[in-house]
């Protein structure tokens, strides 16, 4: 048995013992293993039937892009379901959760987190700095976003033990990968064998209005093939579209200037049709080439000492979920797989 190792019933539905074990080993809180293992309880018979799921899909270019080529593919929007697709909260944490387990090996999960609090036009107001990336948690909108990502980055875990590729997707500015959680993420995958990669791209040489410098981080070894050469007929072209996507500047009644987007702004966020196509095409390409699932290789995780989990992940809320796992046990909905005071500590 491993440092710290719970005592587990049984190991969690859809997940075989090493996985579980690895997940503990490596900081994974043990409220969501219970929420997996209820996920399973109230879905059971679930297949790995899943492609790629499209998180934070906005229009669903990448959704879209599979469904063309018949793949199996979901979405995860709140905007389309703001009850089932709402990552903050436990219904939404949930079906997240439901389709992560139904992702096959080597499959995609890829998110573009919203990133309105932690982008250089935002950061009078959200407080995010270098020094202070979590920001003013005062101001609700900042605090949802620290929650959101940390919930984001659990899943991210979750798909790494499965064996599903990963892509996070945010602007150059953005800050978010400078949360605790991220770096942590990364030392984690470290521990396992599992390859992060940067990519920087400019979203313009795949159609949008504007040239949108983009960072891609996650464990999807295909993604470093996105990065295009931008001809001069792209420049040409974002150098007339970008015009109509205008910074505003705006005095304040104490005398600041505050910045913020034109009316385009919002629409040159989505990701271009031709970006989820090439998604599929590198990722199907790959796939072809590479028939076996990424390994994840843990022989001496049971020698080291367990990784601590950053700030106790306190900024996902997992209050939440223990509330709601103890009411589920109490209508007899949920049979745990852990003691009931691991859900009470």
């Amino acid at each position: 048995m491993m440092v710290g190792e719970p005592s587990w019933t049984r190991s969690p539905i859809a997940l075989t013992k090493k996985q579980a074990k690895i997940l503990v080993w490596i900081g994974f809180p043990l409220a969501m293993m219970h929420l997996i293992d209820y996920c399973c309880q109230i879905s059971p018979n679930q297949s790995r039937d899943l492609d790629v799921i499209d998180f934070f899909s906005g229009q669903g270019s990448v959704y879209r892009a599979y469904s063309e080529q018949e793949l199996a593919a979901k979405y995860f929007e709140i905007e389309q379901n703001p009850l089932k697709h709402d990552l903050n909260s436990v219904p939404g944490l949930c079906q997240a959760i439901l389709y992560t387990l139904r992702a096959k090996p080597n499959s995609l999960a890829l998110g573009g987190p919203p990133c309105g609090s932690f982008v250089w036009i935002n950061l009078s107001t959200s407080g995010r700095s270098r020094d202070d990336p979590f920001g003013n948690c005062d101001r609700q909108y900042v605090a949802s976003a620290n929650k959101l990502t940390a919930r984001w980055t659990l899943l991210l875990l979750l798909c790494a033990i499965r064996s599903v590729f990963t892509l996070t997707e945010q602007p150059s500015s953005s800050m978010m990968f400078l949360l605790p959680y991220f770096k942590f993420l990364v030392k984690a995958l470290k521990r396992i064998n599992i390859l992060w990669h940067r990519i920087f791209l400019h979203m313009g040489s795949y159609g949008s209005m504007t040239m949108k410098p983009t960072k891609l981080w996650g464990t999807a070894p295909f993604a470093v093939k996105m990065r295009r050469k931008i001809s001069k007929a792209t420049r040409r072209r974002v150098a007339r579209t970008s015009k109509k996507v205008q910074m505003v500047k705006k005095s304040t009644k104490n005398g600041r200037t505050s910045v913020s987007g034109g009316n385009y702004l919002k629409k040159s966020a989505a990701y271009p049709r031709r970006f989820g196509r090439a998604i599929c095409y590198r990722h199907q390409s790959y796939i072809q080439e590479h028939q076996h699932p990424q390994a994840i290789v843990g022989a001496t995780f049971d020698k080291e000492r367990p990784l601590k989990a950053p700030l106790g992940w306190q900024h996902a809320d997992l209050e939440s979920v223990k509330k709601f796992l103890l009411a589920e046990i109490a209508n007899g909905t949920y049979k745990p797989i852990l003691p009931l005071e691991s859900l009470q500590e």
